[in-house]
C-alpha cells in the first residue's frame, strides 16, 4: 500500500496510540482565524455555509447516515470547507491524502493559491475518523509489548514480531467491535462526496440525481478517486488523481509495488546531488560521479546494520535510517538536503565518532490511528496471509527482489490487515474494482521516482478505465508539483477546463535544474 501522507517505512503497528482525534481548535498555522471554527458550527442536515478561519473560506458541518442503506445505524457529521470564488463556478472536490490528512487544514493552508489554479471552488473536508469528523477512532496497546522492546534487526527470524502484531491487531478489533469504526472505510467517504454533491446541486437548482462530481486527490486521495469512479462511473466529470496509489492490491492488503521506485528516487537524489555540486548538496564533494555519491548513500546504510548508532536513546540502524528517511522522500525541495546530511553525519561518525542528529528531518503528516483503522475496515478481512509461513515467505521473495524498506513494509504497512476483523456493513464493503467506461475521462498522474506511490500504480489503474490519460514527470517527489514542469501544468490546465487526456502516455521533464531540488546552500562539511 502506498499512501497520501503515509509513512512507507515505519512499523506503524507499535506507534498506535490511544489519543481520540477530536480537536479542541485547528493547529494554528500562519493565518489569522475568525472567530467561527468548527467547535462552533452547528451541524445540519442540509448544507449551511457559514464564514471561517478566514477571507473567503466557509464551513459547514453536513450530518449524514452512517449507513446510507441501515439509517437506524445513526449518523455522524463530515466537516466540509470551501474557498468560494463564486456561487456560478463550480466546485472541485479534494483530498490530500494519508489516510488521516486533514482536508480542513490543507484548504486554510493554501486555499487561494488553490483558488488561482484551474478556476473552481476548492472544497475540501475531513473524511471519517480524521481531524473534525467522527466517528473517533482509536487502538490503545500495552507498551511494554514485545515490538516496543525488540532490538532492530534485519530480515530473518521474524515470528516475534508476526505474533505482536496479531496480538495488537486482535486487540483493537476487540476494542473496535461495538465501535463505529466500521463505518470509516473509503467506500463509505465516497458515498459522502456523493451526497454532498447531491446537495449542493439541489441548492442550486439543479436536479441532484444527475449532478455530476468533478474531484482531485493525492496519493491515499488518489484510492478515493478510483473508488469514487468504480462505484459512480456515470457521474463524474474531472478526476484528477495524482501520486497514485494500486488501489486493487490496497484492498487486498498486500501491496509492497508501492516500493517500486524507492531504488529509482536514489538514483535520482544520487543524480541531482552529483549534478548540483558540493555548493548544494553534501555528498557531492570530493564525488567524480552520480555512482559514487550514490555508493556513499549505501555505504551509511551498512555502516547502520554493521554498528548500529543511538538517536533519542533508541537503536539506529539501516532500517531506522530509512524510516527518518522516508519523510523527507516525500518533497525533495525540503528533503534532499535533510537526506544529503544525515547520511554525511552517519559517514563522519564513522570517521570521527560524530553523533547522528535529527536536525532538519522532515517528518510525514498524518495520524497513525486513522491510517490503520480506514485501511484495516478497507480490506475487510481479506488479508492474504493467515500463517507466520505465509508471510514470511512474502516478507523473504519482496527482500530478494527489493533493494530498500523491505523489512519495514513487512512489518509496518504491509501487515495492517493481520488478524484485523473490523467488517463495514454490506453496503460499504467495496467488491473491487473491474474495468468499466466512466462515462469522462480520468487523467493519472506520477512521478518517475516517488517512494510511496510508484509509476506502475497509475499505468495498472488507468488499464481499468477506458479512455483515461497518464502523464509522468521525469522527477523524483511525491506528487508532480514536486518536480515542477510546464508540460505536464499545460496538460491538467486543458484537462481541467475541457476534459481532454493526451491519446498516448506523455513524459514530462521537469523544468527545475539540479540545485533548485536542495533549496538552500549546503553547510560545509568533510567528507573523508
Amino acid at each position: 500500500m502506498a499512501l497520501a501522507n503515509s509513512i512507507l517505512f515505519t512499523s506503524l503497528l507499535s506507534t498506535l496510540v490511544a489519543a481520540v482525534p477530536t480537536p479542541d481548535v485547528l493547529r494554528a498555522r500562519e493565518v489569522n482565524l475568525t472567530a467561527v471554527t468548527f467547535a462552533s458550527v452547528v451541524p445540519s442536515s442540509k448544507i449551511n455555509w457559514v464564514p471561517c478561519y478566514g477571507p473567503k473560506l466557509q464551513c459547514t458541518y453536513l450530518t449524514v447516515p452512517l449507513d446510507y442503506k441501515n439509517t437506524s445505524a445513526g449518523t455522524t457529521d463530515v466537516a466540509f470547507i470551501r474557498y468560494l470564488i463564486s456561487e456560478d463556478i463550480e466546485d472541485l472536490l479534494f483530498n490530500p491524502g494519508g489516510p488521516g490528512e486533514s482536508g480542513i487544514e490543507h484548504l486554510v493552508d493554501s486555499g487561494e493559491q488553490f483558488a488561482k489554479r484551474w478556476g473552481y471552488n476548492p472544497v475540501s473536508f475531513d473524511p471519517r475518523g480524521v481531524k473534525w469528523t467522527a466517528p473517533n477512532v482509536a487502538c490503545s496497546y500495552n507498551k511494554s509489548s514485545t515490538l516496543e522492546k525488540r532490538q532492530i534487526h534485519p530480515l530473518g527470524d521474524l515470528k516475534k514480531d508476526w505474533n505482536e502484531i496479531l496480538e495488537k491487531n486482535h486487540a483493537c478489533s476487540l476494542e473496535n467491535k461495538n465501535t463505529n469504526a466500521k463505518y470509516v472505510g473509503t467506500y463509505a467517504i465516497v458515498q459522502d462526496m456523493m451526497h454532498f454533491t447531491e446537495l449542493q446541486a439541489a441548492a442550486r437548482g439543479k436536479d441532484p440525481k444527475t449532478a455530476l462530481i468533478n474531484y482531485y486527490g493525492v496519493s491515499y486521495g488518489t484510492l478515493v478517486g478510483q473508488t469514487l469512479v468504480a462505484a459512480y462511473p456515470d457521474r463524474i466529470k474531472r478526476v484528477l488523481l495524482d501520486a497514485n496509489v494500486y488501489g486493487v492490491a490496497h484492498y487486498q492488503g498486500w501491496e509492497p509495488s508501492g516500493n517500486d521506485d524507492i531504488a529509482h528516487f536514489i538514483f535520482l537524489f544520487s543524480k541531482l546531488c552529483f549534478e548540483a555540486g558540493d555548493d548544494w548538496c553534501v555528498l557531492a564533494a570530493g564525488a567524480n560521479s552520480t555512482e559514487e555519491v550514490h555508493a556513499r548513500f549505501d555505504r551509511a546504510l551498512e555502516i547502520l546494520r554493521l554498528t548500529p548508532l543511538k538517536l533519542d536513546g533508541k537503536p539506529f540502524d539501516d532500517n531506522a535510517f530509512l524510516q527518518e528517511l522516508s519523510g523527507s522522500m516525500y518533497n525533495p525541495r525540503r528533503g534532499f538536503r535533510t537526506i544529503a546530511n544525515l547520511t554525511a553525519s552517519v559517514l563522519i561518525r564513522n570517521a570521527s565518532g560524530a553523533k547522528v542528529s535529527r536536525r532538519d528531518i522532515v517528518e510525514p503528516k498524518t495520524s497513525d490511528t486513522a491510517l490503520d483503522i480506514i485501511t484495516s475496515v478497507d480490506i475487510a478481512g481479506r488479508y492474504p496471509w493467515k500463517t507466520y509461513a505465509q508471510w514470511k515467505e512474502a516478507a523473504d521473495k519482496l527482500a530478494s527482489t527489493l533493494p530498500y524498506g523491505a523489512y519495514g513494509y513487512a512489518t509496518g504497512l504491509g501487515s495492517i490487515g493481520a488478524g484485523m476483523s473490523i467488517i463495514p456493513p454490506p453496503s460499504q464493503l467495496f467488491p473491487g474494482f473491474k474495468a468499466i467506461r466512466p462515462r469522462a475521462s480520468v487523467l493519472f498522474v506520477n512521478t518517475v521516482a516517488d517512494h510511496v506511490t510508484p509509476t506502475a500504480s497509475a499505468r495498472q489503474m488507468s488499464k481499468l478505465f477506458a479512455g483515461s490519460g497518464v502523464v509522468i514527470v521525469n522527477g523524483p517527489g511525491h506528487g508532480y508539483t514536486t518536480s515542477p514542469s510546464r508540460c505536464s501544468n499545460a496538460i491538467i490546465s486543458k484537462y481541467m477546463k475541457d476534459g481532454t487526456v493526451p491519446e498516448k502516455e506523455t513524459l514530462c521533464e521537469p523544468d527545475a535544474k539540479a540545485d533548485y531540488y536542495f533549496g538552500a546552500k549546503a553547510e560545509a562539511w568533510t567528507l573523508e
